[in-house]
């Protein structure tokens, strides 16, 4: 029996998908976790240290802003420069506006393809908003 992760279904599409980028240097796939204790948070983010995970020994680094603090780990051999600016704000934002959607939030009910339907949707209208 095989068991796949969510994560690691994903970052499979997205390496399969870009792969010609990531093989030109083009394009970049890092793993992000945040802890974020401040939203409105105006200090930089400072290197703590790298450390290594898992049964592969992925290294990861530390970044620490106030009480904020993120851990990144290129998938792709990003540069490692990138990773003080690499941040879920946007993927936050987003999440706090879906969830606020009463189509997405009434969405459980419906199919895997309507739900795609809603989504779609849904990504336009956001995207809408930001740009105008």
């Amino acid at each position: 029996m095989h068991v796949f992760s969510h994560e690691c279904f994903l970052r499979g599409a997205a390496i399969t998908a870009w792969a010609d980028l990531f093989r030109e240097g083009q394009g970049e796939l890092w793993f992000i976790e945040e802890e974020i204790n401040e939203e409105e948070c105006d200090i930089p983010w400072t290197f703590q240290r790298t450390t290594q995970h898992g049964w592969w020994q992925t290294q990861w680094q530390l970044w620490r802003q106030g009480k904020n603090f993120k851990m990144v780990c290129p998938l792709t051999g990003g540069d490692i420069n990138n990773a003080e600016m690499l941040s879920l704000t946007a993927s936050r934002h987003f999440i706090d506006w879906l969830y606020k959607q009463t189509n997405f939030t009434h969405s459980a009910k419906l199919s895997a393809g309507r739900v795609t339907q809603v989504l779609l949707s849904l990504m336009h209208d956001y995207n809408d908003k930001i740009a105008g």
